[in-house]
């Protein structure tokens, strides 16, 4: 039994690496879009898109076309019909939880990959976990058309941001969870955590950032140049200081 759990976890292993892998690849300029009410920037901290591929994919539960969404989905059926059948919320499941974030994902299905890695956070207990499954429901809340559906899971992306950042300090973590308040219209809340993260001493140029643009939204523009100024000067590349100008072009304030 111990011998087949270290298989499982080992593959879990190397399934969540392998997500990560891509998406450093496919990250990258993706999300450089002006903050507004309803599109935080940034947002794609850990998510993870995959191309159209004609390979087939192979693991320890079998074969699957990743180029054919009915192979896929006969896959997603095999592994929720098995997961039915035994403890969902076994470690033995996180193999199972992170190929349904895999196959999720190549269909452009960030509602089933979200709810996948929460179940792998409500069993692991990682805030790493638990903001992907935050970061994908907001995908997903900015996808689907209607009111209803859009509410519900910008409620899941906030309630899984809120289990992350009880488990991490991480000043990045923080920050997405302060974007994703500004998006709701939780403006003082999120300004809260930021100057919580400044206070800290761990601001990053996105901290000073978003700080900024919700002083500035509150009409306090002194304050917001200040640190609006501050991510200007903890930039650190060529591409951070094209997203705070990015960012801030349709404000009045000059960088």
């Amino acid at each position: 039994m111990n011998r087949w759990f270290l298989v499982f976890t080992g593959c879990a292993v190397v399934v969540l690496i392998l997500l990560i892998w891509f998406d450093s690849q496919t990250r990258q300029g993706s999300d450089d879009a002006q903050i507004t009410s309803s599109e935080p920037l940034h947002v794609d901290r850990h998510h993870t898109e995959f191309s159209q591929t004609d390979e087939v994919y192979t693991d320890f539960h079998g074969d699957v076309d990743m180029s054919d969404p009915e192979s896929i989905n006969r896959r997603i059926s095999e592994i929720e019909l098995r997961l039915q059948q035994t403890d969902p919320m076994a470690r033995d499941a996180v193999p199972f939880y992170g190929e349904l974030m895999m196959l999720y994902q190549q269909l452009g299905r960030e509602d089933g990959a979200s709810e996948a890695s929460r179940h792998i956070a409500m069993i692991l207990e990682d805030p790493e976990d638990w903001w992907n499954a935050a970061l994908l429901s907001y995908r997903w809340a900015q996808r689907v058309q209607d009111t209803e559906s859009q509410q519900y899971y910008m409620d899941r992306a906030e309630q899984n941001f809120a289990e992350a950042v009880q488990l991490s300090g991480n000043p990045e973590l923080h920050t997405d969870y302060a974007v994703v308040l500004f998006a709701r219209n939780k403006h003082d809340s999120a300004l809260n955590i930021l100057e919580a993260v400044i206070d800290r001493e761990e601001a990053t140029y996105r901290t000073y950032l978003y700080a900024g643009m919700i002083l500035y939204k509150g009409e306090k523009k002194d304050e917001s140049i200040s640190y609006i100024n501050k991510s200007v000067q903890k930039a650190e590349t060529q591409a951070e200081r094209e997203t705070i100008e990015a960012v801030t072009a349709g404000t009045t304030i000059e960088i």
